[in-house]
């Protein structure tokens, strides 16, 4: 059983830690590969890969170097099935929908469709494009985030395409790790690293930060809330001002509705950690 649902979302393990790291995309799981692989001992290596390649990003070291090493299947199983300690950073539901829905957003779609590429996400937004307008001929056809929840919710959520399903899935009914909130994560990586006896990342004066996000800004919650019912284009300017969405400002509304009922199980055990 194991061994089928490490698949999904693999997670990543060393010799050099004592503990296996569960995560998932949208829910910082770039800046969390970075801090595992500094304490793997495998940062500069794996950033030096992604510099030689041509388009190469630190997922690549994961997915080609890392996970591709003799055994790594089964010495993962092993240590998940002796009760090796588990670890997983988990995202505010909320804010996690809303990065999820700007992941689909990317201007590098308006030249893939002129060079004739596809990306995953390229084919999450051309089936919410079918939905509303009955084509995807034009990738720029503008759709809210509030369409981008209703095309959700209709979907089998488990088995979507991998940025837009839920972070609790089959596999924690078996492993079931120790959550931190991401929103934690200076002094949880602190606390875990005081636990198990590693460098202290902070006192090195590493970054993690992923760098590849799309900026947002604060603005006042009446402007966001409209604009999430127009949607963001593709086409847009370097002054347009993407809102940063969170709880506070969904909950009580339709789109806070929504992610409730999408994203119960993820809300459930978000709110169950303690903050730190």
């Amino acid at each position: 059983m194991l061994n089928k649902l490490i698949q999904t979302r693999k997670p990543l393990h060393h010799d050099a830690l004592p503990f296996v790291l569960m995560w998932s995309q949208k829910a910082g799981c770039t800046a969390i590969l970075r801090w595992f692989l500094y304490h793997a001992n495998e940062l500069a290596i794996a950033e030096q890969y992604q510099s030689e390649g041509d388009g190469l990003d630190i997922h690549d070291y994961e997915r080609n170097v890392l996970k591709k090493r003799t055994g790594y299947d089964d010495e993962l199983v092993k240590k998940l099935t002796a009760g090796t300690s588990s670890i997983q950073f988990l995202r505010c539901p909320y804010a996690r929908a809303f990065s999820s829905y700007t992941h689909i957003h990317s201007r590098f779609f308006i030249r893939f469709t002129q060079e004739g590429k596809t990306t995953p996400g390229m084919e999450v937004r051309k089936a919410i494009l079918r939905q509303l307008y009955g084509s995807d001929e034009c990738i720029e056809y503008t759709f809210s985030f509030l369409d981008y929840l209703q095309w959700l919710h209709k979907q089998q959520i488990d088995s979507i395409e991998i940025h837009h399903r839920p972070q609790i899935t089959a596999i924690h009914t078996i492993v079931e790790p120790r959550y931190y909130r991401l929103e934690d994560f200076d002094a949880a990586a602190a606390s875990i690293e005081r636990e198990f006896g590693l460098s202290s990342s902070a006192r090195q004066n590493t970054s993690f930060t992923a760098g590849h996000h799309i900026p947002k800004k604060t603005v006042p919650d009446p402007v966001a809330l409209k604009l999430l019912t127009t949607g963001i284009p593709l086409s847009r300017s370097p002054a347009f001002a993407i809102p940063k969405v969170d709880r506070h400002m969904l909950i009580g509304t339709v789109f806070g509705d929504l992610i409730q009922d999408i994203f119960g199980r993820d809300i459930a055990v978000y709110d169950s950690i303690a903050p730190l």
